[in-house]
């Protein structure tokens, strides 16, 4: 059974950091990592995280980040994604969003997304990240 919980940047952050590097896609800074976020777990093992970062000047929110723990089976990342999704479209629905979009480095993520009603996008993307 997939059990989750919100992200706390003191206990999960070096956990995704690492996984993010084991994918070998850099870590995003922490000062970065939105407040929202949620993490799969089954059992005592993490699984799969993703965060949402809302825009304030629409109903536009962006899952961003997301990403495995990379010692999981690919079965029980698959299981954990839809619970994740499902979860953080409740709460940026109820909070007036209409509408999410991601960007994802990874095909597999890409599929899974698109199973869940996300709409491929221009290929490929790159996100850059500067200091203001």
């Amino acid at each position: 059974m997939i059990q989750l919980r919100t992200y706390d940047e003191g206990r999960d952050y070096p956990m995704v950091e690492k996984w993010w590097c084991r994918h070998g896609v850099p870590a995003t800074p922490c000062e970065c990592v939105p407040m929202l976020g949620v993490i799969a777990s089954e059992g005592d093992k993490d699984l799969f995280a993703a965060w949402v970062s809302m825009d304030n000047s629409c109903g536009l929110c962006s899952l961003l980040w997301p990403v495995a723990n990379p010692d999981a089976k690919p079965r029980e990342v698959a299981r954990s994604i839809r619970p994740t999704v499902d979860l953080l479209k409740k709460i940026t629905r109820d909070l007036g969003y209409h509408t999410m979009m991601t960007l994802t480095h990874s095909r597999s993520l890409t599929r899974q997304f698109a199973r869940l009603g996300f709409q491929p996008g221009e290929s490929p993307v790159f996100a850059t990240l500067s200091p203001t």
